[in-house]
Order: C-alpha cells, then sequence, then structure tokens
C-alpha cells in the first residue's frame, strides 16, 4: 500500500433510528462510513493518529483504514474493534448561533417600534 484512508464509521447505537447512516456490503455505498479524517498511518508498526474536526458529530464511532496503491484504487481495509466516542456541547458553527440572536433582535425590536405607533 502507498498512502491509507481513515474513515470514521458510526457504531451500531449510533445507527438506531438513522436510516441514512445505513450499511451496505458495497464498501463504495456504505452511508455508515462517510466521513474521512485527518490522519496519519504509519505503516511501520500500523499506528494510526487521527485529528477530529470541530464539526465532527457527537456519537460512538470505529475508524476504519482504506489501504490504496500509487494509482489511489482502494485494494484493502480493515477496522477497530475499540469504539471511539466523541462529546460535543455544540457542534453548530459559532456563525449560525450569532445569526439566529440577530434575527431575534431585529424581531423583537420590529415588534416593539409596531405597537409603540
Amino acid at each position: 500500500a502507498e498512502k491509507a484512508v481513515v474513515k470514521l464509521c458510526y457504531s451500531p447505537s449510533s445507527k438506531e433510528d438513522r436510516p441514512w447512516r445505513k450499511t451496505k456490503d458495497d464498501i463504495s455505498k456504505d452511508k455508515q462510513c462517510k466521513t474521512p479524517t485527518k490522519a496519519t498511518v504509519d505503516f511501520s508498526d500500523g499506528s494510526v493518529t487521527m485529528k477530529l474536526s470541530d464539526e465532527q458529530p457527537k456519537g460512538l464511532y470505529f475508524a476504519r483504514v482504506f489501504a490504496k496503491d500509487a494509482d489511489g484504487t482502494e485494494i484493502s481495509y480493515g477496522q477497530t474493534t475499540d469504539m471511539i466516542k466523541v462529546r460535543r456541547y455544540d457542534s453548530l458553527k459559532t456563525g449560525i448561533p450569532a445569526a439566529a440572536t440577530v434575527c431575534s433582535i431585529i424581531g423583537v425590536s420590529t415588534l416593539i417600534v409596531y405597537f409603540a405607533v
């Protein structure tokens, strides 16, 4: 293998009642492993170091590593048996709550001006 791609896959408990995270036998259509991570794979000892995005949803995951050849074709994959728990207080970017706050202030101000006049 020339390089590897690491994806986080939803655990069975994180897929309950979420049909958009279906497991499929065809790996290219498997929706439980949609998120590639920024990971480095050390081929000498098989260790993987991952940095999770701030936008990674909370849940329970396992890692699946896809080995690729020089052409970028997936030649094999393996996965962990240990679970990775991601805890997030709020996975929204700061711009969304700020915009909602501004819109709320404008709405309340408009109502006050409307009824005061």
